[in-house]
């Protein structure tokens, strides 16, 4: 989490002067010695995290101006005379041409300064100018504005590094058609940089021989092998796809050369036959896939295998998304041109006249699918890949995925070239597009939402952000797209459907909220999803119970609201602490099974029916919406500690912190908050209201109370709460949240309540 200088000061055995000067020095003492010794740089890596490993290659990156071509850049290669225009280009944008010529030597046209690259720019004050930590007033905040920034910076230089061969639109040598080996594939010598500078920072675990696979699959040998009996630890790629909802147990399973297990056969694609296709594709590759190199006997060794996917997937150089449904690239190509042309011809901020490119063939991307429900029916969904819980926990875990279709051909930029399209540099592009990009982490428990009409037949659009500044843009952009759009709408509905146009904001509570709507063949669904919420102990503890003969036949009674084991969701509490409960829901109709919201009002129907209220997701169809990783300083309001999930999905609170309450007089002085009681009531962001009068007025002719009450601390300013709503005696439903910067969870005092919230 710490800024790189301190890396760099500790790298180098030097101290940095404070100041961009001695930044820019002490950046190029690092540079230096890096191109220098290729020792050093494998030295440097091994000392740095993921996410400042991302962040520096991504000021090289800027620095090198590998990625931006403006002229004046290129002209004037002195940086510390760059810095001096950056710094000065709020001043430059309305200045006379003769004052700027005079007073600051630069003549025009003046030189156009991309979104990129102030971004990038603020990266590196932030990471390498001693000051700007040392000057924070509150140090542990600063660091997680850091890593916002790093997020920012990054989506920015991805957009940026996508469009370039669109920018210069430079034709293919004979060089970079030679880079790419016969299907397509090459060795890449780093990971794939994207818009996740840290995927999964909540599992915090350090790249290590304990955390390589037991197994790997030789692809020269065609053989599973045991890591711990090679030489030494070989690079190697995780290849994700699914397969069990086809596998076919009306054949034996198959007894391949080379597997030490047998291995299920499934209708998707003959196992067989991979062994070859691998080894033509990647020859020379050490490779993790599941069904060689996960035994398929129901071992221990395959329980510990499946609880250790986080550092399996974490410590791989590549991952891999094998898409062996999708036989072409040519219509998803074509969307990412436009969407790159798009990119190209808007400025990297909101503006009310979007500039649209033509020009698209009607041509599918493969991403959707039709399933047929009845024999007139047909369901459109996203392909199966992006609807299997197994594959989510990949996806979140490595975001920085490239996508391979049936014969394993990368997905590049263009045919033929040597740029791959990661599945985050997808998400980006179409975030992008619908100005899904500044998102801040307060602004998903505060946005009202609400669903607009479909633009089109087998459209499904996302809740638009109604009080955020990209406000309608979405909306604009989809209703205007140009005919021949199959592959853009495709691409939206593939990433919106599948939860995974956030995929670089998450947190363990939203990924619980994402596996909500996924498929998953085994009854036991935390088993596909428990090692990226870092929540494995329970698991552990149930596979010794197998061991000695003493678990249950079956978990089925244990799952809350016919989803998660109730051990699963009490670790994952521990470890998440308050933000399990900050979920929101797109309607109070959710609720319907406990009270009628009709017409405005609240009439109680049974105080007795868990609905799930509290939980990141439920057994009623509806849209939640779950909160993003905090990468700010955060704390638990004490009473939390005592609200405890129960068996039928309902929470136990014996304390909470009171905010406010429609039971007790109105304080003298008001208390200003955001408010979102989603479908009913919401103030945004910029908004305001007083919670004390609020909740004094809330729907109060039924007599049943409001309580807001403080849930947790992000930063020493945004206190988040939830809205609790009495349903009878002291049985109460959460409504909605709210977040104020009046007060903070240490005025809030505890009280003795015993509710159950259903």
């Amino acid at each position: 989490m710490n800024p790189l200088w301190k890396a760099a000061q500790e790298f180098l055995n030097v101290s940095a002067t404070a100041g961009l000067p001695g930044a820019l020095d002490l950046y190029e003492q690092l540079e230096t010695t890096l191109e220098r010794d290729d020792s050093e740089r494998h030295r440097l890596a091994a000392a740095l995290s993921d996410a400042q490993m991302t962040s520096l290659r991504v000021i090289q990156e800027w620095w090198s101006f590998s990625t931006e071509h403006e002229p004046w850049f290129a002209e004037n290669p002195d940086r510390r005379r760059q810095m001096r225009l950056l710094d000065m280009y709020p001043i430059l944008e309305g200045a006379d041409p003769m004052v700027v010529s005079l007073f600051f030597g630069i003549d025009a046209p003046f030189p156009k300064i991309s979104t990129y690259r102030l971004q990038v720019y603020r990266l590196f004050q932030m990471e390498f100018n001693t000051a700007e930590l040392s000057e924070a007033s509150e140090q542990l905040t600063f660091l997680g504005f850091l890593q916002e920034q790093r997020r920012l910076a990054s989506f920015y230089a991805a957009i940026q590094r996508v469009t370039v061969s669109f920018r210069l639109n430079r034709k293919l040598t004979q060089a970079d058609l030679d880079s790419s080996s016969g299907s397509g594939t090459h060795v890449l010598a780093q990971r794939p940089l994207g818009t996740s500078v840290e995927s999964c920072p909540w599992l915090k675990f350090r790249k290590s021989a304990i955390g390589y696979p037991y197994f790997l699959w030789n692809v020269d040998k065609r053989c599973t092998v045991e890591v711990q009996n090679l030489k030494s630890l070989p690079s190697y790629t995780c290849i994700s796809h699914t397969w069990g909802r086809w596998r076919d147990d009306s054949v034996p399973a198959i007894n391949l050369p080379g597997v030490p297990w047998l291995v299920p056969r499934n209708t998707r694609f003959r196992v067989e036959d991979l062994p070859d296709r691998l080894a033509a594709c990647f020859p020379g590759w050490y490779i993790w896939f599941d069904l060689f190199c996960i035994p398929q006997d129901g071992s221990t060794r395959a329980a510990e295998e499946i609880a250790r996917q986080a550092e399996i997937f974490g410590n791989a150089r590549t991952t891999i998304v094998w898409l062996n449904d999708v036989t072409d690239w040519t219509g998803l190509r074509q969307t990412i041109r436009w969407l790159c042309e798009f990119c190209l011809a808007n400025d990297l901020s909101v503006n009310e006249s979007l500039k649209l490119p033509s020009d698209l063939d009607d041509i599918p991307t493969g991403l959707l699918v039709e399933t047929p429900t009845t024999e007139d029916d047909q369901t459109i969904s996203p392909a199966p890949w992006l609807t299997s819980l197994w594959t989510l926990q990949e996806a979140c875990l490595r975001p920085d995925m490239i996508l391979c279709k049936d014969d394993f051909e990368f997905l590049t930029v263009k045919e033929g070239y040597n740029t791959v399209v990661t599945l985050e540099i997808l998400v980006a592009l179409m975030n992008y597009m619908i100005g899904n990009y500044s998102q801040g982490p307060y602004e998903t428990v505060v946005n009202s939402m609400k669903p607009p009409k479909d633009i089109r037949y087998g459209t499904t659009l996302e809740f638009e952000e109604l009080n955020s500044p990209v406000s309608g843009r979405q909306r604009r952009v989809l209703e205007d797209l140009p005919e021949g759009a199959t592959g853009v709408i495709e691409l939206y509905n593939a990433l919106v459907d599948s939860g995974m146009t956030s995929l670089y904001r998450l947190s363990p509570v939203s990924i619980l909220t994402l596996g909500h709507h996924r498929q998953c063949t085994s009854s036991n669904r935390a088993e596909a999803i428990m090692s990226v919420t870092g929540a494995t102990q329970w698991y552990k503890a149930l596979t010794e119970k197998r061991i000695a003969g003493n678990a249950p036949p079956s978990l089925e009674n244990q799952l809350i609201m016919e989803f998660y084991p109730l051990d699963f969701l009490q670790e994952v509490i521990r470890n998440v602490g308050a933000l399990f409960f900050a979920t929101v829901t797109s309607d109070l109709g959710m609720l319907n099974p406990v009270v009628d919201t009709n017409n405005e009002g609240w009439v109680p129907q049974s105080p007795s029916i868990a609905v799930g209220s509290m939980l990141p997701f439920r057994s009623i169809a509806g849209q939640i919406a779950g909160p993003d990783y905090a990468y700010t300083e955060t704390s638990d309001h004490p009473a939390t500690t005592s609200w405890l999930l129960r068996h039928d999905g309902s929470v136990s609170m014996e304390f909470s912190g009171i905010v406010s309450s429609s039971q007790d007089s109105p304080p003298s002085m008001p208390l200003l908050a955001s408010i979102r009681v989603p479908g009913h009531f919401s103030t945004g962001i910029s908004e305001r209201c007083d919670l004390h009068k609020w909740v004094r007025s809330f729907r109060l002719e039924s007599s049943c109370a409001n309580y807001a009450v403080s849930l947790r601390q992000q930063t020493k300013k945004f206190h988040n709460g939830i809205i609790l709503k009495q349903i009878d005696g002291k049985t109460m439903v959460k409504v909605g949240t709210f977040v104020t910067d009046e007060i903070t969870i240490d005025k809030v005092e505890s009280q003795l309540v015993n509710w159950i919230v259903l």
